[in-house]
């Protein structure tokens, strides 16, 4: 596994990913500092490093490093099924903060340029205000 990736962002997988058959976990996820799952869950170094957050992230309540393939809408920011204001509004709160808790990353890159910064902020603000991705 990419222990030792402090430029990893992004690990997609499918919704059949499993860690069952394996067997050595130890430090998977060591110095994985830019890791982020698809809801906003950040590496930590007080979070274990084996193969506990080896999952698609769940959100607070089932945190993970991990990104759905198929992780939803863009535009999506808080992941509630459609895009309007209220994701316009985490999208800054994150921007501002740099706090992704209830976050979901995949879909809050809205110019798809592969990070989340102010330009997905513009791109998602013109997405609410024309209907339609530039």
């Amino acid at each position: 596994m990419p222990a030792n990736c402090p430029d990893l962002r992004t690990i997609y997988v499918g919704n059949g990913w499993s860690t069952a058959a394996v067997t050595n976990s130890t430090d998977m996820f060591f110095n994985c500092t830019s890791l982020v799952g698809g809801q906003g869950t950040t590496w930590n170094s007080s979070n274990p490093t084996d193969k506990t957050y080896a999952h698609i992230d769940g959100g607070p309540s089932n945190p993970g490093y991990f990104t759905a393939k198929n992780a939803g809408l863009r535009g999506d920011v808080n992941g509630d099924g459609h895009v309007d204001i209220n994701d316009v509004t985490a999208l800054i709160n994150y921007v501002l903060s740099g706090n992704a808790a209830g976050v979901n990353m995949a879909n809050a890159n809205c110019d798809l340029q592969g990070n989340v910064d102010i330009n997905d902020v513009t791109a998602l603000i013109n997405f609410v205000l024309k209907g339609a991705w530039n």
